[in-house]
């Protein structure tokens, strides 16, 4: 692109001219020239605002008419990129100008705004509203929420009463000063008794090469108010929301055809939503272009309009009613009247109460899915602050007492588990087991399993150890325990496998 070339000129003039002072002076003519095109103080801004996969990306693509890039990159939360208005067709022209374009990314980055519309280049921006056509039902609700997110944003900058009673009025001058010339050139023509030359037909058989000679052919405004010309008062309604910006309002993704066939969208139908925008776009002062950035529909009428208001170029084109898929009708044409006319001529919904929600429905088969969707979620918890956790986490171990580490504990319990449940086994072992009803075939009430010479000789000996837990007298001879020794005294054993009684 022409900048692009004008940045890489720049360094080729400063390489090649490095040793000579004509070519520092070339060299800083350049870049003087580049940084005033970039970062002039009279820099323009388009604001681009729209929901997700609204197609603002591809929209501004298509205002940028980039032959060298074919793939569109989306940005995440705010994507900024630039259109280049330079009259490339003529070399004695003066330096272009650029349009600073912002893009957000969706309704969860509208806190973004904050810094692409800065107050002090509110007089330099305008405001471009981007809606998805493709679902109908949700233009308007889309419309007003991003209305009211730009109503919001002004509102709180809080700027001086005279800078915003200045931008208000330079929006009603606007409005006010929209004058159609093609009317002139008609009476003029009936007069002379010439037939006047039609208008083009917006967005049709264009060159992308006029873009940059916008300043060829007749003018069909007269943006300029001079100071001897009468303004009409405002009709009521009009501009009652004035936010001191000037707006455009998008309907990208236009294809009756399509839509028809896909949701059954009729004529009449059709009448009834642009009428319905137009109604929204006069309280606020807004144009109404529908376009396709698929199609490259209008989009040069889009960009002559931008150019319009931004730059002070000419407009071009007039406005447009009769095909639907390439309206414009730009700011200052359209009237409370005109909007209540034809809306009484469509039959779908003569009450302007109606809500549009309950006109423009979605078709079952997508009904269901927003019904689906519009389902509350769970609530979501909001996390607390790490330093106010970790404050209070501190606070709690510190009103903790010490105590011994938890391993330590466990271990120590465990042992005396481990001496507990052996006891009791021994002892259990010693007081004959468990006594099961009926003594046949056993001894003692030992069970009949058990009931084996073996256990029948030692039985008497762990019954004496259970009765006689404590040691006997020091006069008398004792006996080591033969559960802490391991093995049973030879003596000891024998003496008392002597004493058993046998069975004959």
């Amino acid at each position: 692109r022409h900048s692009r070339e004008g940045r890489c000129m720049t360094d080729d003039v400063g390489t090649a001219a490095a040793g000579s002072a004509e070519g520092f002076t070339w060299e800083s003519i350049l870049r003087q020239a580049c940084k005033t095109r970039l970062h002039g103080s009279q820099a323009k801004h388009l604001i681009v605002l729209g929901d997700h996969s609204s197609g603002k990306t591809s929209l501004v693509h298509k205002l940028q008419q980039d032959q060298e890039s074919t793939t569109i990159h989306a940005g995440l939360a705010m994507d900024y990129s630039y259109i280049d208005v330079s009259d490339e067709t003529d070399d004695d022209a003066p330096t272009g100008q650029l349009i600073h374009v912002w893009t957000l990314g969706d309704r969860s980055h509208a806190h973004l705004l904050k810094f692409a519309l800065k107050p002090k280049r509110l007089p330099n921006s305008m405001v471009m509203i981007v809606l998805d056509f493709s679902a109908p039902w949700k233009l308007m609700q889309s419309l007003k929420h991003w209305l009211s997110v730009l109503e919001e944003y002004i509102e709180g900058l809080h700027l001086p009463a005279e800078q915003m009673q200045e931008l208000q009025k330079q929006c009603r001058l606007r409005y006010q000063g929209y004058r159609e010339s093609q009317e002139q050139t008609a009476d003029a023509s009936n007069a002379a008794g010439t037939t006047p030359e039609p208008a083009p037909t917006p967005g049709v058989g264009e060159s992308p090469a006029r873009r940059n000679n916008l300043t060829a052919g007749t003018a069909a405004t007269t943006p300029a108010v001079e100071e001897n010309d009468v303004l009409v008062p405002l009709p009521e309604g009009v501009l009652a929301r004035n936010l001191g910006v000037p707006i455009v309002v998008v309907c990208n993704k236009v294809e009756i055809q399509d839509l028809n066939k896909q949701f059954g969208l009729s004529d009449g139908m059709v009448d009834y939503i642009q009428q319905s925008l137009r109604r929204v776009c006069l309280q606020y002062g807004g144009g109404l272009v529908f376009c396709s950035a698929w199609k490259e529909s209008n989009v040069e009428v889009l960009f002559d309009y931008v150019a319009h208001h931004l730059l002070g170029r000419p407009l071009l084109h007039r406005f447009q009613l009769a095909s639907r898929d390439i309206l414009f009708v730009p700011c200052g044409w359209d009237s409370p009247d005109r909007v209540n006319i034809d809306f009484e001529s469509q039959r779908v919904c003569r009450d302007p109460d109606v809500p549009f929600e309950n006109v423009v429905q979605p078709p079952p088969s997508v009904a269901v899915t927003l019904a689906q969707e519009a389902q509350p979620t769970a609530p979501v918890t909001a996390a607390e602050d790490d330093q106010e956790f970790l404050r209070k986490l501190k606070a709690k171990i510190d009103a903790t007492p010490l105590s011994p580490p938890t391993s330590v504990r466990r271990a120590e319990v465990d042992e005396e588990q481990k001496k507990q449940n052996l006891l009791q086994f021994y002892r259990m072992l010693a007081s004959g087991g468990p006594r099961l009803g009926g003594t046949h075939g056993t001894k003692r009430g030992l069970p009949a399993k058990c009931a084996t010479p073996d256990a029948l000789k030692t039985a008497p000996l762990l019954a004496g150890i259970a009765s006689s837990p404590s040691p006997p007298p020091a006069s008398a001879p004792t006996t080591p325990d033969p559960l802490l020794l391991g093995r049973p005294p030879l003596a000891a054993s024998a003496d008392a496998a002597a004493s058993l009684p046998h069975d004959t």
